[in-house]
C-alpha cells in the first residue's frame, strides 16, 4: 500500500465517524457515541504516520495534537469517574428507559 492512501483511509475513518454520529443524533437525541472519538482517533494516527513517511514533520505534530485531544475527549467521556457524573447518569437513566 502506498503511503497516500494512508490519508485517505484515516480521512474516510474520520468522516465515517462524522457521518456516523450524525445519524445517531437525528435518531437518538444529542449524546456522543464512542464511535466518533475511536474513529476519529484511528483515522487521525494514520494521517500522522502518512505525514511522517512524506516527511512534513510540522504537520505530523500538529495531527498528533490533534490526536491527542480526541483521545483526551473519549476518555473523559467514557470513563469510570465521567460514570458518576449527573449529565452521564441521567443519559444513562433514558438509554434504559427506552
Amino acid at each position: 500500500m502506498e503511503w497516500h492512501y494512508l490519508s485517505i483511509a484515516g480521512l474516510t475513518l474520520i468522516a465515517f465517524g462524522w457521518f456516523y454520529q450524525f445519524g445517531m443524533l437525528s435518531n437518538k437525541g444529542r449524546e456522543l457515541t464512542p464511535l466518533l472519538p475511536l474513529a476519529s482517533a484511528a483515522g487521525i494516527v494514520l494521517l500522522v504516520l502518512d505525514a511522517f513517511a512524506a516527511g512534513m514533520i510540522d504537520v505530523a505534530m500538529f495531527n498528533a495534537l490533534t490526536f491527542i485531544g480526541s483521545a483526551l475527549v473519549f476518555m473523559a467521556v467514557y470513563s469510570p469517574s465521567a460514570m458518576k457524573m449527573p449529565a452521564v447518569k441521567m443519559a444513562a437513566k433514558k438509554k434504559r428507559r427506552r
